[in-house]
């Protein structure tokens, strides 16, 4: 569909560095781009996808996102040039065009969506939304790094792998770009190392690329915040995890477990502590579980104490003794009986400045340093978790000094991110996983708060895709077999709390391939219904989202009522239940690792055993 040399193109050069990134793509190489945050790199795409359509007959390019909020954004920004000559469509979750997904691909010849969206048409039964990898000539994948594991990424490309190693030919070219491949969490050089070689075995790529020859120019036009700080100060003083961890080791007193370890406010102990309860859980030991779950809940607080402000800690807690109890169960009585006898010591503590985060008084002296009335300073703050961004926003908010129109400031969503881009906000608290989504060149002050970063050098790349196919169908064939090991009849669910049988396998059923159902109309009696619906940001093709649910003898969460074709079914979370097989009593963290097959959830035949209704 390109209209010749006369067209746009002739408008949209690239810099040196960007023409040195993307000479493998234009040759029609499988690759990687590899560019900091500000360099370009998705104008760099954009001009991968002009030449390859105008120099390809038929040519379609699907151009994949993680998140929802970089399909406008690369709608209406970075793609917006080729909107003259080509058919430009984005698609994400909230909109109507998913549902006729393949239609839309046909009439396209830019399809901007997230992972996601396409990943749920390939493996679609229905003719309106199915498509094949073989529709496309071109998949450029953004924030490429994270086409590994379970990935929404790493399902698309392994299809894309077991189709290539059958001998199919007309597959499309792939393009990734990253701002950072990462470690994978690797300690050692060559642990991240092999990481980088996977992710590039599973693009199907032979060469990440970057400015080398052209390196000066690249320094000279990606932005650099001008002020980088790296906040990581400990209390000198900390009565306040003090006491928390008093109240710990009373409870793991209660519990008689000597041989398990103390190394409170720490990833060990939770991971250590989530091991307890899954055991108990799967024991029926409601003693030790309810004991583990308050710890864990502890943990937490220590854990946010040691980033943020007491107070959010010491609410934290709060609002998780404020929920409904089963007050009658002894555990549970002494579980709040030792919050409440130490309420009024952590309230005081909490409030006591002199026991105050040291990280706070430091950021407060860098914002009130860089926003001045009247300024235009537009600075980010990285934390670790979405907790901590929230928490240190209502500080913010809560402290007189930095009060007042010249800091507007929010927390990382999709819309937030639009206006501090456009400039109505001028401080933005976000994770650090949200570093990739945030290309904004303006940005002056960044403060990694609580952080460390981890960065290692550019490497070529040789294949690894037999080994992760191979692997990848090995665990398909194990879930497969795994899920006929016993008869759902002959499968019971316990609530994981009261540990009352409430339902068999049998009972169950899924509805779009994942959400479990039970469709058993006595199922009914055994859990309540809380008021008001749950409300989530996107809607859905088929169903709507209804009220929570919960065990009506303990008042434990299970899940929640969607609504399906005006029909309400409730959806069980299988982590609040204890799964009975002929083999084991065990919890699960996911229904795909039960060992009993679901039917898939059929409505005309429901409706007809349940109402009576014939079709």
């Amino acid at each position: 569909m390109g209209t010749g040399p006369d067209s746009s193109r002739s408008r949209m050069e690239l810099r040196g560095y960007q023409r040195e990134a993307v000479t493998p793509a234009l040759r029609g190489h499988n690759s990687i781009i590899w560019l900091p945050t500000g360099a370009g790199k998705t104008r760099a795409a954009v001009y991968v996808c002009r030449q390859h359509l105008e120099s390809r007959q038929g040519g379609r390019v699907a151009v994949l996102v993680n998140k929802v909020h970089l399909v406008e954004q690369h709608a209406k920004k970075e793609f917006n040039v080729l909107q003259k000559d080509f058919r430009v469509t984005a698609i994400s979750g909230d909109r109507s065009e998913k549902s006729f997904f393949a239609s839309v691909v046909k009439r396209s010849d830019i399809v901007i969506c997230t992972a996601q969206i396409l990943q749920n048409a390939l493996v679609s039964g229905e003719e309106d939304t199915h498509v094949e990898l073989t529709d496309f000539s071109l998949l450029v994948i953004d924030e490429c790094h994270h086409t590994h594991k379970e990935a929404v990424y790493n399902k698309i490309m392994l299809s894309y792998l077991q189709c290539k190693l059958r001998g199919q030919q007309d597959l499309p070219q792939v393009l990734g770009l990253t701002a950072s491949p990462g470690t994978g969490g690797a300690t050692s050089f060559e642990g991240a190392v092999e990481h980088i070689l996977q992710i590039c075995a599973n693009l199907d790529t032979e060469k990440i690329t970057s400015a080398q020859e052209e390196v000066e120019q690249l320094q000279i036009h990606v932005p650099q915040p001008r002020k980088q700080y790296d906040l990581c100060q400990e209390r000198v003083q900390d009565p306040f995890g003090e006491r928390l961890k008093k109240v710990m080791a009373q409870i793991q007193q209660y519990m008689e477990m000597p041989t398990l370890l103390r190394d409170f406010g720490t990833q060990i102990y939770e991971q250590r502590i989530v091991e307890v309860e899954k055991r108990a859980a799967e024991t029926f030991c409601r003693k030790t579980r309810v004991c583990a779950l308050h710890l864990r809940k502890y943990n937490d607080a220590l854990l946010i104490n040691d980033t943020v402000r007491m107070i959010d800690a010491f609410q934290c807690l709060q609002q998780f003794y404020a929920t409904e109890r089963d007050t009658k169960d002894p555990t549970e009585q002494f579980l709040a009986a030792t919050f409440e006898e130490n309420r009024t010591s952590l309230q005081a503590f909490a409030r006591d400045q002199r026991y105050e985060n040291p990280r706070l008084g430091k950021l407060e002296q860098i914002l009130q340093e860089h926003f001045q009335p009247h300024g235009t300073s537009r600075g980010i703050v990285f934390t670790k978790t979405r907790q901590s961004a929230h928490s240190l926003l209502s500080w913010l908010q809560d402290t007189a000094a930095l009060r007042g129109e010249h800091i507007r400031a929010a927390n990382e969503q999709q819309d937030v991110i639009k206006l501090f881009r456009e400039g109505a906000l001028n401080l933005l608290f976000s994770t650090s996983v949200a570093e990739e989504g945030l290309d904004i060149p303006e940005c002056n002050i960044v403060v990694r708060y609580g952080l460390m970063t981890n960065e290692i050098a550019m490497v070529q790349i040789a294949e690894l895709q037999r080994v992760a196919v191979a692997s990848w169908l090995m665990k398909e064939a194990r879930i497969s077999e795994r899920r006929q090991l016993h008869d759902p009849d002959a499968v019971y669910l316990y609530c994981v709390n009261c540990n009352i049988a409430v339902c068999r396998g049998s009972d169950l059923r899924t509805v779009e391939g994942m959400h479990h159902v039970n469709v058993n109309p006595n199922f009914g009696l055994y859990y309540r219904v809380s008021s008001g619906k749950m409300q989530f940001q996107r809607t859905f093709k088929d169903w709507e989202p209804g009220c929570r649910i919960s065990c009506s003898g303990c008042s434990q969460d299970w899940g929640m009522e969607m609504i399906y074709r005006q029909v309400k079914l409730p959806i069980l979370c299988v982590k609040n239940f204890v799964v009975e097989t002929p083999a084991e009593k065990r919890r699960y963290k996911k229904w795909s690792a039960v060992t009993f097959p679901v039917k898939e959830f059929d409505y005309m035949e429901y409706c007809s055993s349940t109402h009576g209704l014939s079709f």
